[in-house]
């Protein structure tokens, strides 16, 4: 029942802590967790009970929906790669589709006349990640949006945020 408890207070963690590094996936989403299971592990453990094997994990049937009765279930990863939320699909635009704006703002980061490195120094003087940059490079994310840019934290890699898509509306 120990794996079971940890399991119950990390979905409370990721739901309902904004400090947890998954909450962006979960709280931030709306994702909440009941308020029954909130308060008692036994109310959890009664609906879900043991945990099958080692290779199951808490899977929310309806990927956007809560953690409560009727919408949670032990699932092998098999199950569970079937049940996610679609990935956005944003094309990349051509690199000289960041304009003027993205490649004006980059130059002032140049050292010497190179370009070398003035992607880091344009992301740390703006509060945002290397790889948010990128994106704004890829993407073209005009330059009148750089202040929702500082606010769009934890990008890692492509991964773009739903309010990210917005900014290319």
């Amino acid at each position: 029942m120990l794996t079971e408890y940890n399991i119950w207070t990390g979905i409370k963690q990721r739901c309902l802590n904004p400090k947890t590094e998954s909450f962006r996936f979960y709280g931030a989403r709306g994702i909440t967790v009941c308020d029954e299971w909130r308060d008692s592990f036994d109310a959890f453990y009664l609906h879900i009970g043991p945990r099958p094997s080692l290779d199951h994990s808490v899977d929310r049937i309806d990927n956007d929906g809560n953690y409560q009765p009727g919408n949670v279930r032990w699932a092998t990863p098999d199950i569970q790669m079937g049940n996610r939320r679609k990935p956005m699909n944003l094309k990349p635009k051509p690199k000289s589709a960041a304009g003027a704006g993205f490649s004006t703002v980059l130059s002032h980061f140049f050292v010497n006349g190179q370009e070398h490195g003035a992607k880091a120094r344009m992301a740390k003087a703006l509060g945002v990640t290397r790889s948010a940059v990128d994106v704004w490079e890829t993407v073209g994310i005009p330059i009148k949006h750089v202040p929702k840019l500082k606010q769009l934290t934890g990008l890692k890699g492509r991964q773009i945020l739903p309010e990210l898509a917005a900014l290319l509306d």
